[in-house]
């Protein structure tokens, strides 16, 4: 019986481990993709493409405006939406870490925080940079966000 037992908890110690390497796994694909999605913000002239897109607002047209944000909403698995970073990034993930890119408002829905400039009378625009990262199974999935002010 204690034979039984103590092979039970190494299987589940074994199994906790496994999960959890695949989680950080996932964790550092995420990461990866919100360095380069930060980079590209940077960077990029904002122009609906290649994983931009508006807030609530899939196809950057503002007559179908989605009621949900864009990347509670995208099918991760299409290309587009999202923009690969590349398989090269991590070895043994299942899928290339993705991102993609929202141009908040300036004010009201979608935009919580975003701000006018003080004394300059201009806008500050914010980006919020969404990432999804895939570990060694396709059931290690980790979703990252960043908001970015150009």
């Amino acid at each position: 019986l204690i034979g039984a037992t103590g092979s039970q908890v190494t299987s589940l110690e074994e199994k906790m481990a496994g999960n959890s390497k695949d989680h950080n796994l996932a964790f550092q694909a995420a990461e990866s993709a919100l360095r380069a999605g930060e980079a590209a913000v940077a960077t990029l002239p904002y122009n609906c493409t290649n994983g931009r897109f508006k807030p609530l607002d899939k196809d950057c047209n503002k007559a179908t405006v989605e009621t949900v944000p864009v990347w509670e909403s995208i099918n991760w698995s299409v290309q587009p939406p999202a923009y690969n970073v590349g398989m090269d990034v991590l070895k043994g993930i299942t899928d290339p870490p993705q991102f993609i890119i929202e141009q908040l408002p300036a004010t009201g829905k979608g935009c919580r925080f975003c701000e006018i400039i003080p004394g300059g009378g201009s806008s500050t625009t914010w980006y919020r940079i969404t990432a999804r990262g895939t570990g060694s199974t396709a059931n290690a999935v980790v979703t990252l966000q960043s908001i970015y002010k150009r």
